[in-house]
């Protein structure tokens, strides 16, 4: 029987997050409420910015129910991406490399994994794109980067799906 995995991203807001009356508690329910086996988050910092939230109390909400959270770097503003994962159905096997080194790497948050019960291998990564404001030129050399690497990774995933089909053939 194959496992079915699933990914739930969201996009928490702690930099203009004004008025939303939250609480860690009430997104750690939300977010683990579709049992999620991976869930990725853009603009969280250690504290929110309007309403005083700070990702450690939602970290201990996510690892209440299991949740670890993959190896991430910080920004001085909530901009950040944060990955967890469902420890009762996947392991860890290593942390990811950001994809553009040159910058923006708290925007960027990914692992490999394997699952618990057949063994087979995921990679899961989270991007959460700068926006042009300031350093238009060093944001637009990030994007191009990661589109070109997501070409090529296409073109493999491609190439693997007809040798593959070729093989069954």
């Amino acid at each position: 029987m194959t496992e079915v995995l699933t990914l739930l991203s969201a996009n928490l807001d702690f930099m203009g997050a004004e008025n939303y009356n939250r609480t860690c508690k009430q997104i750690g329910s939300f977010l683990i409420s579709s049992k999620p086996t991976f869930i990725a988050l853009q603009e969280i910092g250690t504290i929110s910015q309007k309403d005083g939230l700070k990702d450690k109390d939602l970290i201990s909400e996510l690892e209440l129910n299991g949740y670890e959270a993959v190896t991430h770097t910080n920004s001085k503003k909530p901009v950040n991406s944060r990955l967890f994962y469902d420890s009762n159905v996947v392991k860890l096997v290593k942390n990811l490399l950001p994809i553009y080194d040159t910058g923006f790497v708290n925007r960027q948050s990914g692992a490999i994994f394997k699952t618990k019960n057949d063994k087979k291998t995921v990679a899961i990564f989270s991007l959460h794109f700068p926006l042009y404001g300031k350093f238009p030129k060093e944001k637009k050399k990030c994007g191009i980067h990661i589109f070109s690497l997501l070409l090529k990774l296409a073109k493999l995933i491609t190439t693997l799906f007809w040798q593959e089909i070729s093989m069954k053939a």
